[in-house]
């Protein structure tokens, strides 16, 4: 089996790339709309006089991709944001520049924590306006704090169940957060216990017009309501035409409270997939591409050796991605044998981190805990074989598999790398006679979806704060779903707790001794952390090389942007 996932991906891309070149828009703005081609002959970099800026009518273009795809809404970044079109909308309370660690207040004036690290004060920013010119209040903030909470496969959903009276609203026990008060502009934030990220945790919550919505709208339905198709924020732009599923159109936000963005027009056109939207960037129709587009440098060299005005940006990334193993469905059929570390370490070593890894070339590094390998503290003394087929029928064996049973995959990631990725492994655990099945979960139906699955595929953070190590404690009831719940309290509650309520060096040796943990108990299998490649037209655009120097960053500095024509 080593390399034939390589193999077999190699053909389905070759496949889909004869395919993707001639690709286009389902439909292109017409007339001077029209995405330009750039003249392809080498220019320059653009790191000098960046003229004529500001005025220019000339639109950036860039690639729009959603995880619920273009048909009908814009994606809410709450809970997910696969282009930079959400950053671009709305504003969080605060951003960070991870390169520097410095911190950009933005719908915050600031927050404060307590020394006991229980309690967070937000202040919130007087004269901001929504796009729509009406002013924002703290009641637009504190209904985006319950939104946070309350939506669907919110990506904020566990920070805020650690609040006073939190995890009762999210149950539907409580209408009020017991845990919030407000007086003037101050918005009061109490926690059960310590949270050592809780500025960063906060700082990163979207706020959203309260006006916008439904009174008494249902959180179940907060995002299908009408706003999405034309959503209003208060960021550096605003949308000016959304034509579904093709295009969206921003302009600046001539009225945005910071500094204003440096490009005036920004146009969002969506392919039929990466392999179109990588001819486009080679054509020269547009601007610039991430992780979406450009999977790895290989890729990212390709584009430029066909196109001399692209600039290609390394990013050090903390994406990674991993299976977690669900000992308890909700029908109540979970497996009883996947209670069992040595099963779980054999599944294990039927998937080859390293090979699955391979196929991302140097975007991807294969890990066998939830760090990145360029952390310093990675642990580099856990490693065993990325594969063993033998060892694995041998556990099997020994703890009595029921080679009739079928373990059913579940994922949300939707594209043909992982689709191909997917049945690769549904091939390797049959070396060892173990069936599966798979899953497919389209992303926004996650949340309300019956998880009655054994294994999940899905992506986290790994960085400085190593957010996939929540999911080993049992401080969030929402871990519970892994199973295993009373040994887990007494090898992980302890030390994780110590984790939690700690910082700097601290806070790193117990992440450490969690991942060890871990890796006799395989609860997850870690698989790879993504690094990102960016490239844009130095041709057509300036982009400060900075703001993508770190996937942490979230400071984009819209107003250094320009066009140069």
């Amino acid at each position: 089996m080593k390399k034939l996932f390589s193999l077999l991906l190699a053909v389905m891309m070759i496949v889909t790339l004869f395919a993707g070149c001639a690709g286009e828009p389902a439909t292109t703005p017409s007339g001077d709309e029209t995405p330009s081609s750039s003249n392809n002959e080498g220019s320059s970099s653009n790191q000098g006089a960046v003229t004529p800026g500001d005025d220019s009518e000339t639109p950036m273009y860039m690639y729009w991709q959603q995880s619920i795809g273009t048909d009908t809404w814009i994606e809410n970044p709450m809970c997910g944001a696969l282009s930079l079109l959400p950053n671009m909308i709305f504003d969080q309370l605060s951003t960070i520049d991870t390169t520097t660690n410095t911190r950009y207040w933005k719908i915050a004036e600031k927050i404060e924590q307590s020394e006991d690290l229980k309690t967070l004060t937000v202040t919130v920013r007087d004269g901001i306006k929504w796009h729509d010119g009406e002013r924002l209040t703290v009641d637009d903030v504190v209904f985006s704090f319950y939104a946070a909470a309350c939506i669907p496969s919110s990506n904020h959903a566990s920070f805020w169940e650690g609040l006073v009276g939190g995890y009762e609203v999210q149950q539907g026990e409580a209408e009020t957060f017991e845990g919030l008060s407000v007086e003037g502009n101050v918005i009061t934030l109490t926690f059960k216990q310590p949270q050592p990220t809780g500025i960063n945790d906060l700082g990163n919550t979207q706020i959203f017009p309260k006006h916008c919505f439904t009174e008494g709208i249902r959180w179940a339905e907060f995002n299908s309501q009408p706003y999405w198709s034309n959503p209003v924020g208060t960021g550096a732009y605003k949308i000016s035409e959304a034509k579904y599923p093709d295009y969206c159109k921003l302009v600046r936000n001539d009225n945005y409270f910071g500094e204003k963005a440096g490009i005036k027009n920004v146009t969002f056109v969506a392919y039929g997939d990466s392999n179109a939207a990588s001819a486009a960037l080679i054509s020269g129709d547009l601007d610039l591409g991430n992780r979406q587009i450009v999977k790895d440098k290989t890729a990212a060299l390709s584009i430029q050796s066909q196109n001399g005005n692209m600039e290609i940006i390394d990013v050090a990334g903390y994406y990674y991605r991993r299976f977690a193993f669900r000992t308890e469905r909700d029908d109540g059929t979970g497996k009883e044998i996947l209670l069992n570390p040595e099963v779980r370490l054999a599944i294990n070593l039927l998937i080859d981190e390293e090979d699955i890894a391979s196929v991302y070339g140097d975007a991807a590094q294969p890990i066998h805990v939830l760090f990145s390998p360029t952390d310093p503290a990675y642990p580099t003394h856990l490693t065993r074989e990325w594969s063993d087929v033998e060892e694995a029928k041998r556990l099997l064996n020994k703890n009595g598999w029921d080679y009739e049973d079928v373990l059913t995959i579940a994922y949300y990631v939707d594209d043909p790398t992982t689709h191909t990725m997917m049945q690769y492994i549904v091939q390797s655990l049959e070396q060892a006679g173990v069936q599966a099945e798979l899953m497919y979960i389209k992303e926004s139906d996650y949340g309300t979806t019956p998880k009655n699955f054994d294994m999940l595929y899905a992506g986290g953070n790994a960085a400085a704060d190593y957010q996939g190590i929540q999911y080993l404690g049992l401080t969030s009831t929402q871990n519970t779903w892994i199973g295993d719940v009373n040994r887990r309290k007494d090898r992980y509650d302890a030390l994780y707790n110590l984790y939690d309520t700690s910082v700097g060096e601290a806070r790193v040796q117990y992440a450490q001794e969690l991942m060890e943990l871990n890796f006799e108990d395989n609860y997850f299998i870690p698989l790879f952390v993504l690094n990102n490649v960016v490239v844009y037209n130095k041709n057509n655009i300036y982009v400060p090389n900075n703001v993508f120097n770190n996937e942490g960053t979230s400071e984009y500095k819209w107003h250094e942007w320009k066009m140069l024509h």
